[in-house]
């Protein structure tokens, strides 16, 4: 796992392409504002691995095809609770099928999660859902690879939130 390190600067002159909707989402307007949301984690001083960004109408348009979760249904994680991590692994530029992996929670620390299993190269930034609710996002996998012992998330519930969502 890459630490992404507080810089204003990173995302300046970057974009996001999607994959199979031949779409791409500038992360900066014409004056180089931010149409994005970061949150730095002040303990160790890198950012969160999440993002929102405001999209035009024309950018939701297109998206919608892919569904949303309802914010106001976001869940908190607790030890033991059966989620599903949802990603395309091995995703580069054309479009595959998606794939789920079934974990249980067992750790849950400051906006972290800990899964019983390892998630998948690839899953990144995918949702990590529990009956159909939002609980957060897959960023990595604790070990070497070869030797991933379990996957590791941010859940969105509480504080990070409402940092997200302003």
């Amino acid at each position: 796992m890459i630490n992404t390190p507080p810089v204003a600067t990173l995302f300046r002159n970057a974009a996001i392409s999607v994959v199979g909707r031949e779409l791409e989402i500038e992360l900066t307007d014409r004056e180089y504002r931010p149409r994005y949301t970061v949150v730095e984690n002040k303990q160790f001083g890198f950012l969160v691995d999440a993002m929102t960004i405001k999209l035009d109408a024309i950018e939701a348009a297109r998206l919608a095809p892919f569904g949303a979760f309802d914010l106001r249904e976001v869940e908190a994680p607790y030890i033991g609770q059966e989620v599903t991590i949802h990603g395309f692994p091995g995703l580069n530029t054309e479009l595959i099928d998606s794939t789920d992996i079934t974990a249980t929670v067992d750790q849950v620390v400051g906006i972290s999660i800990g899964l019983d299993k390892p998630s998948a190269i690839g899953l990144s930034g995918g949702p990590i859902t529990a009956a159909g609710r939002l609980i957060g996002l897959i960023h990595g996998d604790v070990g070497t690879e070869g030797n991933f012992r379990s996957g590791i998330g941010v859940f969105f519930a509480g504080q990070l939130r409402a940092a997200l969502f302003r």
